[in-house]
């Protein structure tokens, strides 16, 4: 018999000038990933395919479907803008095949013809599983159901196509082709015969995508409730009202002021901005908290002095402190991973901020609309010293803290095991905090009545000038 011509060529399909594009697969034959096994997100087996069991692509109507959404692909979706090319669609190339295959060998000996889609199911199947055989490129595309050695079937396939969008999309970009998408799939869903299996889209940008999103999201609730947090915390800490409404305040100016810095950067609300403001809200409110509770202990009566002295007292720590992390975070800023780089930055853009709206905003509203009376100590703190004022209260202090970790160990033993070092370093940290606030409040708690009291006598014994010198500090 005369040689056989080569198979048909794999079609190179002409690619646009532009480059920023995404791959788009439609899938048919699978609904979905079952993790119910897997909870675990940083284990490689993140579960199992979900099959469609109404999937048979060797039905005349399956045939048919896939064949149409590629060539809907090739003219209406790149007339309106959905696709850019299609990229890969076996079904062209299987045509050509049975075209080859019929000028090659006597149609009495295969019966397969050149008719698209084969009526036949015995027939299509020999027919795809040799254009697997000669084309193997295209076996990644079609998933193959196996009873031990032999072939009695299809599992799925799919089709990829280019989309005008790129793999760098913001979140709010990829969700409106996210959405687009949608009404396509439904559209073409709709289009099939009603016994053939749905088809499905999915890209790598819809889990990049759908993750910014649920970051963004968390992080406005995170927003408000470090927000509450911290002045709860003020107010846990100075036992006043007008403090903690004054803190609040000049928080969210900082926030607001960061979100404006970051569109005029040009940076979009994606997850690593999205998580830094969640931090930056604790960040922020640190230098707030040592300048209210400077205020509230201020032995001073007017408004104005308190909160000069408050500044006196604890300004220069403050700036200190800021220059510390902006030195600390400096080297950030020159990684070339641009996520740490990023995030050197924010925290460099919000030390400043809390600084500036600290000294320079805070403070004013604290000489204005601070308390003017001398707040005393929160009751709970009082109590909390008297707790552990004797030695017998402190070890008893010490056992209960001793027994809460032992039981939070006992309670987490099979993360602590898997995470062994940095759990045994947690729990000496913590150890050593409370021992060093043990000695700390031992030491203060003594003198606490008497100290307190007689620094204020002694102050409000002092004079006053409208005008303290220490404002020239």
């Amino acid at each position: 018999p005369p040689p056989r011509s080569p198979p048909p060529p794999i079609p190179i399909t002409e690619k646009p000038p532009q480059t920023n594009t995404e791959s788009l697969q439609m899938v048919w034959g699978v609904k979905g990933i079952k993790r119910s096994a897997n909870d675990d997100p940083f284990l490689e087996d993140l579960g199992e395919p979900d099959f469609d069991n109404k999937f048979d692509l060797a039905s005349a109507a399956t045939q048919q479907a896939v064949s149409d959404v590629c060539q809907w692909a090739e003219g209406e979706g790149r007339t309106q803008g959905y696709v850019n090319f299609v990229d890969r669609c076996f079904v062209t190339q299987f045509k050509l095949f049975l075209v080859w295959r019929d000028q090659n060998i006597p149609i009495n000996t295969t019966g397969f013809g050149t008719v698209y889609p084969i009526p036949d199911r015995l027939n299509f199947t020999l027919a795809l599983l040799d254009f697997l055989d000669v084309v193997p490129y295209w076996r990644t595309d079609i998933g193959l159901r196996k009873q031990g050695e032999d072939v009695v079937g299809f599992k799925w396939c799919r089709i990829w196509l280019s989309l005008p969008m790129s793999q760098q999309a913001d979140a709010t970009t990829a969700w409106n082709f996210y959405n687009t998408w949608n009404d396509v799939t439904s559209q073409r869903n709709d289009l099939q015969a009603a016994d053939v299996a749905k088809v499905h889209h999915t890209t790598d940008v819809w889990v990049r995508m759908i993750t910014e999103r649920e970051a963004i999201s968390g992080s406005k609730q995170a927003i408000i409730i470090a927000a509450l947090s911290a002045v709860g915390t003020i107010f846990l800490f100075t036992g006043d009202v007008q403090l903690s409404a004054l803190t609040f305040l000049n928080l969210m100016a900082i926030v607001t002021c960061e979100l404006a810095l970051f569109h005029l950067i040009g940076w979009k609300l994606g997850v690593v901005e999205a998580i830094s403001i969640t931090i930056l809200v604790g960040l922020s409110v640190d230098f707030m908290l040592h300048l209210a509770e400077s205020y509230a202990q201020s032995p001073l009566t007017s408004r104005k002095d308190r909160a000069v002295d408050s500044v006196c007292r604890v300004g220069t720590p403050i700036v200190g402190a800021a220059l510390t992390t902006i030195l600390a975070v400096a080297p950030m800023m020159l990684c070339t991973i641009q996520i740490l780089a990023k995030f050197g930055l924010i925290i460099l853009l919000n030390m400043v901020l809390s600084v500036c709206f600290g000294l320079f905003l805070y403070t004013p509203l604290l000489m204005v609309l601070g308390p003017e009376e001398i707040t005393t100590m929160p009751i709970w703190r009082s109590r909390l010293q008297a707790l552990y004022r004797t030695s017998a209260r402190r070890a008893v202090f010490i056992i209960a803290i001793a027994l809460l970790l032992v039981l939070l160990v006992q309670e987490c033993k099979d993360q602590f095991t898997a995470h062994l070092t940095a759990s045994v370093t947690t729990t000496a940290v913590a150890v050593l905090i409370v021992v060093v606030l043990l000695v700390r409040e031992q030491t203060w708690g003594r003198a606490a009545d008497e100290g307190v009291h007689k620094h204020v006598e002694s102050a409000n014994s002092l004079p006053i000038s409208a005008d303290p010198p220490l404002l020239s500090l």
